[in-house]
């Protein structure tokens, strides 16, 4: 597994450094009103059900869909428009 959490310094500083600054508070506030349109989407879906698997419906799908934060001066676009077809394998 190639992931930031599992690289030990200095390799793991510098991957936190590519991606600090979109984590910052005030970066973080600044898509509070896109994070919560994706929450409610996802909560939204499931609703009509009355219960969940939260970690496979919404928390693994999640991730995924905030990656239509911009970055620098480009944005990558997912289409997620079709949620069921997110998922984390374990």
């Amino acid at each position: 597994d190639h992931s930031m959490i599992n690289l030990d310094e200095p390799e793991h500083q510098a991957q936190r450094n590519l991606v600090a600054r979109r984590f910052s508070p005030r970066a973080v506030r600044s898509h509070e009103d896109h994070v919560r349109d994706i929450v409610t989407g996802l909560l939204d879906a499931v609703q009509a059900r009355g219960e969940c698997e939260v970690v496979e419906e919404i928390a693994s799908r999640l991730p995924a869909m905030m990656s239509n934060w911009p970055v620098r001066n480009c944005a990558m676009r997912v289409d997620v428009s079709d949620t069921s077809r997110i998922s984390i394998d374990s």
